[in-house]
Formats: structure tokens, sequence, C-alpha cells
């Protein structure tokens, strides 16, 4: 698990942490949402959003679906004046999900990833909760305009193979 957490860990910030010379464009955009293809990975992206509906561009919500399974992993990465982070939590309604925090990035447990991308898709509203160094912030929400037309986009591109934990099969075989 470690290893799949440090490798995601390097892919989005590889991904995210580029110079001018070295950005990384979105292979489509879907109002809110972008998304990137790349050596069988596919993400989806997104920022969260302050009361005034203003994108916080310092963090950025990923989706990601790495090796072409269809399994999500769902992460947080907090860049600029929100480092040292602790507490960070994605609320759907009144149930709360705790992330787990490496350096810059949070991630949700592997066992509620499915549940969470479900309520995801279905636009449940949505807030994200964390603590840096003497603040509390509580008051970003996750906008769902666009989402589903990207995992749809996702989905149809990203050449995802059946995977055991979703089907039970234990032969690799195109969706």
């Amino acid at each position: 698990m470690r290893r799949i957490l440090a490798f995601f860990f390097v892919f989005v910030s590889a991904a995210s942490s580029n110079t001018a010379e070295e950005e990384i464009h979105s292979n489509r955009e879907f109002k809110d949402w972008s998304v990137f293809i790349d050596s069988g990975d596919c993400w989806l992206a997104t920022y969260p959003k302050d009361n005034h509906r203003n994108d916080i561009e310092d963090i950025t919500i990923y989706i990601a679906f790495h090796q072409r399974s269809m399994n999500s992993e769902i992460s947080v990465l907090f860049e600029g004046d929100h480092v040292a982070v602790s507490d960070v939590d994605v609320v759907f309604g009144e149930k709360a999900y705790s992330l787990g925090v490496y350096e810059d990035t949070a991630f949700t447990a592997a066992s509620e990833n499915v549940e969470i991308l479900k309520k995801m898709l279905s636009y449940e509203a949505t807030t994200l909760s964390f603590s840096t160094l003497g603040k509390d912030y509580k008051e970003f929400s996750v906008q769902y305009e666009g989402l589903r037309d990207a995992y749809n986009f996702t989905s149809k591109n990203c050449d995802f193979f059946r995977n055991i934990d979703v089907d039970g099969d234990t032969e690799k075989e195109r969706v």
C-alpha cells in the first residue's frame, strides 16, 4: 500500500508542480472538471471553491484511475499557503470522511473510494475542511458541473481493464 501511495504521490506531484515551460495540458475540460490521460493513468481534477464560487487554486482535488484500473483513488493536493495540513475531511451532508495526510497530499481510505465516488457522481453537497498551523478551514465546497461528462469521457478513453476487486475475474480483460 505504501508503494502505491508513493507512486501516486510522485504522479500527482509531477502533474501539479510544473513550471510555465513544463505545463501539462488537460485532454478535455468539462466546466469545473479537467481530464488528464497519460500512459495508462487517467485522472479528473478540480479546484474547491470558496463561498463566492472562486477557485482555490492552491488546492486540487483528484479522482485518479491508475494502470487502467476501474478503481478510483481520491486525493487532495495542498500547495502555497495551505501547507502543514491536518484534520482533513471531505463532508457529504452529515457524513464526514477523514483523509490520511502524507506531506502535502491527503488520501481517502481505499475502502471508501467507491462510496465517495458514487456520492460525488450523484452530486451530493460536499465540503472540504482542514487545519493548517493555527487556522481551520471549513468553507470550501466541491462543485460538480461537468463531473459526470468528465467521468464518462474518462471511462471511454482510458482503455480500462476489469479489476478483480470489481468483477471477481482473475483475468484482465478490456471493459
